[in-house]
């Protein structure tokens, strides 16, 4: 078992510079901008967020908030949270697993909550059957309490060309009111793993072979 523990920070800096001729403001009364306070608006912000994650043999938990201040989001000098933009905690909760039901066939099922205040909730569940290590074929539901039918169905396919190469696809079929407006989405992706190669002893010809001997327990591959 392993357990793996993250911790992020960001700092952003807003300015607005009243006075420059290049500058346009629309509504003089965002209450965001602070206009008519003072002649430059200079504001730092900060935030944090902390993960945790466990595996055990072929399986999965994580938890993470990426931000955990709630920054009231403006250049005034007194802003008020009912006015003005307010970053809110994003809690994301994750689990899944593998597990072997044939030779060289196996189910990949893992699903992932979010939650944030003021918002609905949502529920992403997986499922995949692996071929090899090399071939994936799947589909994913995302229910979310703003709809009673659920928020997407997607398609998903990967094929893994080596031991660092991949190539993966995925189809989003929407099943809620937006579905009236759109036919979907497709996405494509490539990734590339930059591991550590070293040497291993091979029994078989009592010789050395290089070994990818990366493994994240995410992908199982």
């Amino acid at each position: 078992m392993s357990v793996c523990l993250g911790f992020n920070m960001t700092m952003r800096h807003y300015f607005f510079d009243v006075n420059n001729p290049n500058i346009y403001v629309k509504d003089c009364q965002d209450p965001s901008l602070g206009i008519g306070t003072k002649n430059n608006q200079n504001t730092y912000y900060y935030n944090i967020g902390v993960g945790a994650y466990f595996d055990y043999k072929n399986y999965y938990f994580g938890i993470s908030v990426p931000n955990m201040n709630k920054n009231v989001i403006s250049l005034a000098s007194n802003p008020s949270a009912s006015s003005v933009a307010q970053e809110q905690r994003h809690i994301y909760v994750t689990a899944g697993g593998l597990i072997k039901i044939a030779e060289n066939i196996e189910l990949k099922p893992s699903v992932m909550f979010k939650y944030v205040q003021n918002a609905p909730w949502s529920l992403d569940g997986n499922l995949n059957v692996m071929f090899k290590r090399k071939i994936s074929r799947g589909v994913s539901y995302r229910y979310g309490e703003s709809s009673s039918t659920g928020d997407s169905v997607d398609f998903l396919a990967f094929f893994r060309a080596n031991e660092r190469l991949g190539f993966g696809a995925a189809y989003d079929f929407t099943l809620f009111k937006l579905s009236s407006y759109n036919s979907g989405s497709i996405e494509a992706y490539v990734h590339y793993d930059f591991a550590k190669i070293i040497q291993a002893k091979n029994s078989k010809n009592n010789g050395k072979e290089d070994k990818n001997r990366l493994s994240n327990p995410r992908y199982f591959f």
